[in-house]
């Protein structure tokens, strides 16, 4: 009798044993999973901060962008006023030569003539330099777009 129960709580021990170290596997097993899942979060988070901070970097390029387009944009509104006035002026100053004829005021004639090829030389200049900025700010934009 006391060996049967003897060896009924040996069986019992080794029953309690076999799950002891179970159970300590099972935590184990736990511990390193929880610890990677942990790992994961962090390296997330900070590629997340990162990634918002790289945004908000492109979001601050691009309203700078925006202003500038903006700015330039006015600038060629008024490059574009200045270019209506000059042809103004030529069309202007060529009646009034057409007008004279030329007999009378030769020296006059060759100085609207000087006038007429200013206003055009001005012209093309601010044509040119209002192409050249729009060209150079869209390229820009684009860039900073994509």
């Amino acid at each position: 009798e006391q060996t049967a129960a003897r060896s009924m709580f040996e069986a019992e021990a080794r029953d309690h044993k076999i799950l002891y170290d179970q159970e300590i596997k099972s935590r184990s097993k736990l511990g390193l999973r929880i610890a990677d899942l942990e790992r994961n979060r962090v390296t997330s988070e900070s590629k997340f901060v990162e990634e918002k901070n790289r945004a908000n970097v492109a979001n601050e390029g691009c309203r700078s962008l925006e202003a500038r387009l903006d700015a330039e944009i006015t600038k060629n509104q008024q490059l574009q006023k200045d270019v209506n006035t000059l042809k103004m002026h030529l069309k202007s100053t060529r009646s009034k030569v057409k007008d004279m004829g030329g007999s009378n005021h030769h020296g006059q004639h060759s100085t609207d003539i000087g006038n007429i090829a200013t206003t055009q030389a001005q012209q093309t200049k601010l044509s040119d330099s209002n192409g050249d900025i729009r060209t150079e700010l869209e390229a820009k934009y684009r860039k900073e777009l994509n």
